[in-house]
């Protein structure tokens, strides 16, 4: 899967990761979009947190349930 990782403010680089593995009560979502927050934004926030993939609360199809989840 392709991921936008941050390693500084000006250095933002679209890489590919493995698919994560699911666990027993977790949902795998493709993602279709994906927010950023507004400290997101802010070189003197995000930085210190680098290297890091960029975005939280995505939206998307759930593509593959763990076997303990029985409704979402």
């Amino acid at each position: 899967m392709k991921v936008a990782r941050l390693y500084s403010f000006h250095d933002i680089r679209i890489e590919d990761m493995p698919v994560p593995r699911i666990g027993p009560r977790d949902a795998l979502l493709k993602t279709k979009a994906c927010g950023i927050c507004s400290g997101d934004v802010m070189p003197w926030y995000i930085e210190k947190k680098a290297p890091l993939v960029l975005g939280h609360e995505p939206a998307g199809e759930i593509v593959e349930v763990g076997n303990e989840v029985t409704s979402f």
